[in-house]
Formats: C-alpha cells, structure tokens, sequence
C-alpha cells in the first residue's frame, strides 16, 4: 500500500500498531482538525519512505519527536501541512506548519523541517518573540509566509540578539508577513533595550526581509511606529503595506530623533522603496504621517494610496522623488498613484508651503463610505491564504 487518505473529520481512531506495518507508504493522509486521529512519532517512525503528509499533533513533544527522527534518519516530506495544538485553523497549501493554542512549553526545543514554507502561529500566549537566541524557528530559512496571530505575550517578531547566535540569514525567503491582534507588539526588529534605534542597523544582515512583499498589521494596539528607517535598505522588494484598527500607531515610516538631528532640520531623510505599489490605511485614529515630516518617499511603483475610517489625524501626504533624476519634493508624484478615501478626508489635509503639490496628486473620491470600509476587510480576509 502506497496511497491512504483518509481525510474525515469523523474518523475515532488509529488503531495502535497499524501505521508501522505500513512500511511503503508515499502519501499518508488524516484530517487535520482531528484530534481523535492524532499522530504518534513512534507509529510514523518505520514509514521510511513517506513523502505528503497530512494530520495533527497533539503537542510540541510529540511534533519534535517526529521531526527528529525524520532528521536522523535524513528524509524528507516533499509535500506536508501539519497542524500541531488544540486550536485548529486551515491555512496555507503544500509545506505548511500550524501551531494552535500551545501553552507553557517555554524552554522546549521547537524543530521544523528545514524547508517549511508556510507557517501560522495562533493563540500561543507564552511567546514574546518568534525568533530569539534561543530559538530554532531561525533554522526556517525558507520560510514564505508568516502568520501569527492571537499571541497575547508577542512583543517583536526578531529580536536582534538572535543574529549574532545564528549563521543562517533570518527571514531571507520570506515575502507575506500578517500580524494579527497582538496586544503587547511594539516592533518588528527590537533588541533587549527596546525598539532598535540607527545604531542598530549595523546588526540586522542585509538578507533578513529582504523578499518580504506584503505586511499585514491588524488591530496591534502596542505599535506606534510601523517600519523604522533603518531597516528600510532591507526591505527594497516590498510592494504592500496594509494597517488596521492599530488605536496608537502614529507614522508609517519613521526616522529615529538622532537621525534627524545629524541631518539637520531642513535636510530631507529619504525612504527608499523601489517596488512599493499599494498603502491602505483603516482605523487608525492617532496616525499623523505616513512618514517623518522631514522624509521624502523616493518611488516611482506607487500606484494606490487608500484611507478609510478614523484617520482624520492624517493630514499630509508625503513628498515623492524618482527613482532616477532631479525630481523635487513636492513638485512629481508617481505617474499611476490614485488616492481613494471619502472627500471631506481629502479637504481636511494640509499642505503647508507647497499648495501647488495638491495639484500635482490625482484624487478619486468614495461615495459609498460603508461599501468601502467592507471592501477593505475583505480585501484583508482574503489574503490570509495568500501565497
């Protein structure tokens, strides 16, 4: 036998001593919101020549018991989505890790197949990082998509002591990253004394995001400054940036204060975002610039800035220079940037000495304001499976 799917929520057991027997198996496949069929590492342990899996784990112990003696044994799953916990959620296609509501399993060793690309946390309180010294989600340098969500304890995604312990390059394949209601996050990247500051560059390796596509940031009440600038030199593939219902976050963008003190007040600090297409902005109600007032966003790509909700605090719109040139501040736009929001948004912005700049935006009023906000939501429930 070679092929066994049996993929039924209804099924109440495996019986004991069965899997081992089945010693040519390629495709093994259990439903993995079962909790009744839940696999034991020493039942899968003589399937030598597995290749998909599909199934549940009742717990870290037992997930590590398996990925450990499919690392000694050097095999590897072509094709797997594994859930391991008691929360279930189905997320994600082809190499694919859940973790569901785990608790008080600090201190125990988390191994995930080398190659996993797909990867959801979800209800684990204990974590205050996903990637610290300690930890060997670092060794997912394939990893694609990264959500977590739900993580009551989560402060930052990085912390940077773990880049000084480790020679792999953190989240270097890494393009979709959805952080979703995190109440304690406060940064992306921080080190032990807080957020990371400029001084902090010099520790992030130029290949940790340097594929990231999208960020998703939904209702993380802690966060007040999205992407610092310093990190933006690692993030020059990015393309999207959607932020929702986060009630502290106060810019997008931001230049540290020595930064803008070792430039002086009249020089301009520039963002740098080659590929940046898309900024939607929803219920954000103490978000006052998209960046630093002294920054300028050098891009060419934006084509969609969208506002919605409780963002009147909002009440500039950043300067653009090109890529390429001697466009000036306040004077060019990217050629395809549409900005859509409600008109009396749009009227209540300030253009401080540049008033021609207005004229050089294209606008495209919302009439339907409730049909817009929905819309938006859907948009970012439809990207939780996004690949």
């Amino acid at each position: 036998l070679r092929y066994l799917d049996l993929r039924v929520r209804t099924l109440k057991e495996i019986p004991a001593g069965l899997l081992p027997k089945l010693v040519h198996l390629q495709h093994l496949g259990f439903h993995e919101n079962n909790e009744k069929t839940s696999l034991k590492a020493e039942e899968m342990e003589p399937l030598k020549k597995l290749e998909y899996l599909t199934g549940h784990f009742e717990d870290i112990s037992e997930f590590n018991k398996f990925i450990s003696s499919m690392q000694q044994s050097k095999k590897n799953l072509i094709k797997y989505f594994l859930q391991v916990g008691s929360y279930n959620v189905c997320i994600g296609r082809e190499k694919t890790v859940t973790i569901g509501g785990v608790q008080n399993w600090e201190g125990e060793l988390i191994m995930h197949p080398i190659e996993i690309r797909d990867l959801t946390i979800i209800r684990c309180d204990y974590f205050r990082n996903l990637v610290d010294d300690d930890s060997s989600f670092k060794n997912a340098i394939d990893l694609r998509v990264c959500r977590i969500w739900g993580c009551e304890g989560i402060e930052c995604v990085v912390s940077l002591s773990s880049f000084a312990s480790s020679s792999a390059h953190l989240f270097q394949s890494l393009e979709v990253l959805y952080l979703r209601d995190l109440p304690k996050l406060s940064a992306l990247i921080m080190n032990d004394a807080g957020i990371g500051s400029a001084t902090t560059s010099t520790l992030a390796p130029s290949a940790t995001f340097s594929h990231l596509k999208e960020i998703m940031i939904v209702n993380c009440s802690s966060m007040k400054t999205l992407l610092p600038h310093w990190l933006l030199p690692n993030l020059q593939n990015l393309e999207e940036i959607d932020v929702d219902a986060c009630s502290q976050l106060v810019e997008i963008l931001g230049a540290a204060t020595s930064e803008v003190e070792e430039k002086g007040s009249d020089a301009l600090i520039k963002f740098h975002l080659p590929k940046l297409r898309e900024l939607s902005f929803s219920e954000l109600p103490n978000l006052k610039s998209i960046c630093s007032k002294s920054g300028v966003i050098v891009c060419d790509s934006l084509q969609l800035i969208q506002v919605a909700g409780d963002c009147y605090k909002l009440k500039r719109i950043p300067p653009f220079v090109p890529l390429v040139g001697n466009g000036q501040p306040f004077a060019y736009a990217p050629p395809s940037l549409t900005i859509r929001s409600w008109k009396e948004w749009w009227e209540l912005l300030e253009w401080d000495d540049h008033p021609n700049f207005k004229n050089v935006l294209r606008f495209n009023p919302v009439e339907d304001k409730s049909i817009f906000v929905k819309m938006l939501k859907r948009k970012i429930k439809g990207l939780v499976g996004k690949k």
